[in-house]
């Protein structure tokens, strides 16, 4: 259902100031990344946002189907020069008869395919784990 992505990659910054407003004051590394990722794939027609935990990528309106929502969770470990992305999907699915009720399923593997390729692009390692 869910996958892990690990990489090491110089391309984003992991030291230096950030933004004392990013994360709700938490400020955590990973704006850069998460742009990267948003521009790495237009055509998933992606965009981001931060939460008080770090970097949030996700499908906007515009991605197709519209029953099918992608995220990205993204962390950054500068200790270790190591980032970790988290990536899961919801899909929209009937419940109690008119309704729809959003459900975790699995990430498709075109869009698995597509970050990864994009990832070695800028990495010395990916390493993909399937949950």
């Amino acid at each position: 259902m869910e996958i892990e992505i690990e990489f090491v990659s110089d391309r984003f910054l992991l030291t230096g100031p950030i933004r004392e407003d990013a994360n709700a004051g938490n400020q955590f590394y990973g704006e850069d990344c998460a742009g990267w990722i948003v521009e790495a794939l237009p055509e998933w027609k992606l965009d981001f946002l931060d939460e008080d935990w770090g970097w949030l990528v996700f499908t906007t309106r515009e991605h197709r189907p519209e029953d099918e929502q992608i995220s990205i969770c993204v962390y950054a470990d500068p200790e270790e020069g190591a980032w970790r992305l988290v990536v899961f999907a919801e899909y929209r699915r009937p419940w109690m008869g008119l309704l729809k009720k959003w459900q975790r399923g699995p990430v498709p593997e075109s869009f698995s395919r597509a970050l990864t390729a994009r990832l070695g692009e800028v990495s010395s390692r990916v390493a993909l784990r399937r949950e």
